[in-house]
């Protein structure tokens, strides 16, 4: 933090400290409002400033993009070690695989 001193110094460290709260309310109150049931869009805009709008909207769709990746990742990983799985399992078993070649019979 910045050190500030005397009195114009403290009054400009208060008015930053109170603007950051009344930002950080006003972000609050819009990502309250864009999990709203009956969410319009237009009223939201009319109501928040446009980069809180811009901000709520993009962060809320990078949300859902990254949950999708991450599904996606882990549909990748389950499936390599189920097959990975099913492979140690037919070796063991001594079935044919992709790693294992069979015996081949003589004759």
């Amino acid at each position: 933090m910045l050190c500030l001193q005397g009195n114009v110094e403290s009054w400009l460290a208060e008015l930053l400290t109170v603007t950051r709260l009344s930002v950080h309310d006003i972000i609050r109150s819009a990502s309250i409002a864009i999990t709203d049931t009956n969410f319009n869009l237009l009223e939201f805009e009319k109501v928040f400033p446009a980069q809180v709008c811009f901000f709520i909207v993009v962060y809320r769709r990078l949300l859902v993009i990254s949950f999708i990746i991450i599904i996606s990742f882990f549909i990748i990983i389950v499936t390599r070690w189920l097959r990975c799985t099913v492979v140690e399992r037919q070796s063991l078993t001594g079935e044919h695989s992709l790693f294992h070649a069979r015996p081949v019979a003589d004759g």
